[in-house]
């Protein structure tokens, strides 16, 4: 029997959620395909649809959402995984039709949906006014030292004392170096970090002194917003002093995995 076969083929999936999931995924398609006696001809034109979806997605646009929403899909899951007291809110690129009638299915349901005023586009636009607005309120002290210095261990220390830090190269998930890439573990999305820089912004005092490690432009991938760099490059500055051999030897621990696998 075809279907067993390939069930029996996940049989050894460590990831036991994983196993369960695509085992049960082949027993309802192939059941599907039997029961709607699909034809070769049908089968490629949905491959082709799915194909040219997926063209059509990038970091703003995402189609395979709403392919889940005209199926039923979104709100099935919605439904098995939130109680009744649930409040979502529902956005699209400008908050139009597309969460419009998300918003009015939810609510059919019994969810007390929201849409999010102007969409994405709307929100993006209040998180970059906001870094601008945000960023010189605070009064920033910038550590400073060469590569290797233990800047970013500093900054650890002194968060766990109780200070007041801006961890930038945490937000960006990245050491900041021309090696600051973390194996395994990429980099979030422009959008994604001044969400976040955002967030951590507005979690800050301004009556209390913000330490900062010194940045350039870009950490990786990702630039510093224009605002918040000025106002670091404004600041008072502490400069962490290190000799090469105490920066070597930092630099084998921090860097240990590149040492371990450096082809990777």
């Amino acid at each position: 029997d075809l279907t067993q076969e390939v069930i029996k083929s996940f049989e050894n999936c460590s990831n036991q959620r994983l196993k369960i999931i695509m085992q049960s995924a082949v027993r309802h398609l192939h059941a599907f395909a039997s029961e709607v006696r699909l034809t070769e001809e049908e089968w490629f034109y949905l491959i082709d649809f799915l194909t040219r979806t997926g063209q059509k997605c990038d970091d703003v646009r995402q189609e395979f959402i709403l392919l889940s929403d005209t199926t039923g899909f979104t709100s099935l899951v919605d439904l098995i995984n939130h109680s009744k007291d649930w409040k979502p809110l529902i956005y699209c690129w400008r908050g139009g039709k597309r969460s419009g009638s998300m918003t009015h299915i939810l609510r059919q349901i019994g969810w007390n949906a929201h849409i999010l005023e102007g969409g994405y586009k709307a929100y993006r636009r209040n998180v970059v006014q906001a870094i601008t607005e945000l960023s010189p309120q605070f009064n920033y002290q910038v550590i400073t030292g060469q590569t290797g210095s233990g800047k970013s261990k500093l900054l650890e220390a002194l968060a766990a004392q109780g200070a007041q830090i801006l961890d930038l190269e945490n937000i960006a998930n990245h050491k900041g170096s021309v090696l600051g890439n973390i194996p395994n573990s990429p980099q979030p999305t422009q959008k994604c970090f001044e969400s976040q820089l955002l967030l951590a912004l507005k979690n800050l005092n301004p009556e209390q002194i913000v330490f900062v490690e010194a940045e350039s432009r870009k950490i990786g991938s990702l630039h510093v917003p224009d605002a918040l760099l000025e106002k670091i490059r404004h600041s008072p500055c502490l400069k962490i002093e290190a000799s090469l051999p105490a920066r070597v030897e930092f630099l084998q621990r921090d860097y240990a995995y590149f040492l371990a696998a450096p082809e990777e």
